[in-house]
């Protein structure tokens, strides 16, 4: 027995206040997924002016606004590091772009590079690589190939055994967007529908 519209708008209603009790919970505050956080030194990849560091990954969930690299900023190193978001590395096409003054990367640690959300990035392959503009060196932290599965680290878009230490922001109001819009094709979704006596 499939749903009647009255009984979709009850689970839609109930799937909605669901999703507005974990925007909510989570105070409007980015959701932010440890995806690759292992560092191993010897696995540094070092950024210099006119060369490109990237990694490609899948995102787990809408909403993705910021990306988060492991940074330490080299000592006489001045200018901008610049992010792109790209669909893969044979792209040429700019999903998103974000800034980081090399100021702001006071200490070695994660750096977020902030963007519009992309309310259709649940499940998606992405591209994200930096670029230096200035002068001097960053390097960027990275651990061994099989620290992470869904993608590969990048050097002047060639991919190396390697995987950048980075974090994935989702903004909460993305993820809940996503949510809704698949409810009506989940599995639970569709059980509940058939197993309902209201």
């Amino acid at each position: 027995m499939s749903c009647t519209p009255g009984k979709r708008g009850r689970w839609g209603f109930a799937l909605f206040l669901l999703l507005g009790a974990l925007v909510l919970l989570t105070g409007c505050s980015h959701f932010v997924d440890r995806d690759q956080t292992a560092l191993a030194p010897e696995r540094a990849v070092i950024l210099e002016p006119g060369q490109t560091v990237g990694q490609t990954f899948v995102a787990r969930h809408g909403g993705l606004d910021g990306v988060e690299f492991w940074l330490e900023v080299l000592p006489g190193s001045a200018g901008v590091l610049r992010l792109h978001i790209q669909p893969e590395p044979q792209s040429s096409t700019d999903l998103a772009l974000a800034e980081l003054p090399l100021e702001a990367v006071a200490s070695p640690g994660f750096y977020r590079f902030s963007f519009p959300p992309d309310n259709h990035s649940h499940s998606a392959y992405r591209y994200a690589f930096l670029e230096l503009d200035g002068t001097g060196a960053v390097r960027v932290g990275a651990a061994p190939g099989e620290a992470y599965i869904h993608g590969a680290a990048y050097r002047d878009h060639e991919p190396l055994d390697a995987q950048l230490a980075f974090r994935l922001a989702y903004d909460p109001w993305g993820m809940a967007l996503e949510l809704g819009r698949e409810r009506a094709f989940h599995p639970l979704y569709r059980y509940l529908c058939q197993h309902s006596h209201f």
